[in-house]
């Protein structure tokens, strides 16, 4: 299985002088979502708890959008919302840019409105096998630093809880 790939991103909100501050990140998906999430822990005492943040949205008129016809990538609408009275600068301002400058999305120009939101249609660029994957069961997500092991697709595991599976036990009628 190929690594996680990360990619950096600058983030100009998080800085009191309006300097770049630069964030390593990779794609994730939970379920129907997809996520931008630190590839590493932020503290040492709790590996397993991450921040994240879901980029895609659900759109009434197409919730799931067909992979692409030429490419056969996955394909989701942006979370991109209004900003105050629906001028720019809402939820993810900008975010479309930065992932497309880091080559992580493509857009492909389609957009789709729902009140005052409009939701681009982009191309993930990044395959399934690098993302940053998160197991079923717990929720935890891989490790960047723990490379190269990776989760591995299965049955639901216990692995990751602190307790033994216990096994139960056959009832007579």
């Amino acid at each position: 299985m190929a690594a996680i790939r990360s990619f950096i991103v600058f983030d100009t909100t998080l800085s009191a002088t309006g300097a770049s501050t630069p964030l390593t990140l990779a794609l994730s998906r939970k379920s129907g979502s997809y996520l931008l999430v630190y590839p590493t822990p932020q503290s040492p005492a709790s590996p397993n708890e991450r921040q994240y943040s879901i980029i895609n949205a659900l759109v009434a008129s197409d919730p799931f959008p067909d992979p692409s016809e030429g490419t056969g990538r996955v394909r989701i609408w942006l979370k991109i919302g209004a900003g105050k009275k629906g001028e720019e600068g809402g939820e993810n301002d900008g975010l479309l840019e930065k992932l497309v400058e880091a080559k992580v999305v493509a857009d492909t120009g389609i957009k789709s409105t729902q009140g005052m939101i409009s939701y681009p249609l982009v191309e993930i660029l990044i395959p399934p096998g690098e993302f940053c994957h998160a197991c079923a069961t717990c929720g935890a997500f891989e490790n960047a630093l723990d490379e190269p092991e990776r989760f591995k697709r299965a049955a639901p595991s216990f692995a990751h809880f602190p307790f033994r599976r216990r096994r139960l036990k056959p009832t007579r009628r």
